[in-house]
């Protein structure tokens, strides 16, 4: 379950990370950019499509961000989290 804050907004309950406008700014574009394979599909028993070939198509740029953010994040870790990066090596293997 996700965690909300007051405004509804999804956030991580780790302050030094939600509080960062240049990382929420960086992982805003990366969801967008992610959110962006779906397309609606009236077939699919789910609703959505996810265009594999966009996916090749993107993950160079998809993987730069990625690591962007991860360089962020570890700039500012104070021990209060950690990273656990899931994506770096799948998106490697579309490229």
């Amino acid at each position: 379950m996700a965690l909300l804050d007051e405004n509804g907004d999804e956030i991580t309950g780790v302050t030094v990370i939600d509080e960062n406008e240049s990382i929420q700014s960086l992982d805003k574009e990366i969801n967008d950019l992610w959110c962006s394979l779906y397309s609606k599909d009236e077939n699919s028993p789910d609703g959505l499509h996810f265009d594999k070939d966009k996916e090749k198509e993107l993950a160079p740029q998809l993987l730069k961000m990625i690591t962007k953010l991860i360089d962020r994040l570890n700039k500012i870790n104070d021990g209060s989290f950690e990273i656990q990066d899931m994506i770096t090596d799948y998106l490697k293997s579309l490229i």
